[in-house]
């Protein structure tokens, strides 16, 4: 029969054995964790970069055209990469939020860092002219950003990864699909006010929801 001396070595060895695995267990969870964090601010700042890049080409246009363009209707999957014109038109609030129009503002193909192709909101008071002020009353058509007071003329959307079940597969309508990429009252075509976060969080119904949003404020555009 072994002595207690023995039996409680024997215990305290035991103790160790799982001590050691319960400590190792938490520190490969905490470098996972650092991993996924790292790599998400990884993918943040591309997609902050791509934004930048995407709003001062939009200032710079308007600038010269005295106007901002229209959204790229036909950028998507089935063409990314290759061209993206902005239409000749968008008249109609669901015509106004689509693709980023970068070849229109001789840029390169810009995605975020999820590899997802940047969308943009145009505002209506922006397509023909520049208008005078920037006071809501002459601002009708205006863009928000979580209800705000801000006016912007234009925003500049990093839809990141799909966070449905749908993949973002080719469309010959590419606007189907939009859904695939923004969340919320975002995917809403013909809204005026945009959501904007910087995590993956539940809007009220409870959906998955992580756009990132840049804004054009009015008053970057005119008086320029």
């Amino acid at each position: 029969m072994p002595s207690n001396k023995s039996h409680n070595r024997e215990r305290g060895a035991a103790l160790l054995v799982v001590m050691s695995i319960v400590l190792m267990a938490g520190t490969s969870m905490a470098i996972e964790a650092l991993l996924i964090k790292s790599k998400r601010s990884r993918a943040d700042q591309k997609a902050s970069i791509a934004m930048v890049e995407a709003k001062k080409a939009l200032i710079a246009y308007a600038v010269i055209q005295g106007r901002l363009p229209c959204p790229s209707l036909t950028d998507t999957l089935s063409g990314y990469g290759q061209s993206a014109t902005a239409n000749a038109t968008c008249t109609g609030p669901g015509q106004r939020v689509s693709f980023l129009p970068w070849t229109t503002l001789g840029l390169p193909s810009l995605v975020d860092g999820d590899k997802a192709p940047l969308l943009y909101a145009v505002s209506a008071d922006f397509l023909n002219s520049i208008p005078a002020n920037c006071l809501p009353a002459s601002l009708p058509g205006r863009l928000t950003i979580n209800g705000g007071s801000t006016n912007y003329a234009a925003i500049i959307i990093s839809p990141g990864s799909t966070l449905s079940l749908l993949t973002r597969l080719q469309a010959s309508n590419p606007r189907t699909i939009l859904d695939r990429y923004l969340e919320g009252t975002n995917a809403t075509l013909d809204s005026t006010n945009f959501q904007a976060t910087r995590i993956i969080t539940k809007t009220e119904d409870g959906t998955l929801f992580n756009d990132r949003l840049l804004g054009i404020a009015c008053e970057e555009i005119v008086g320029q």
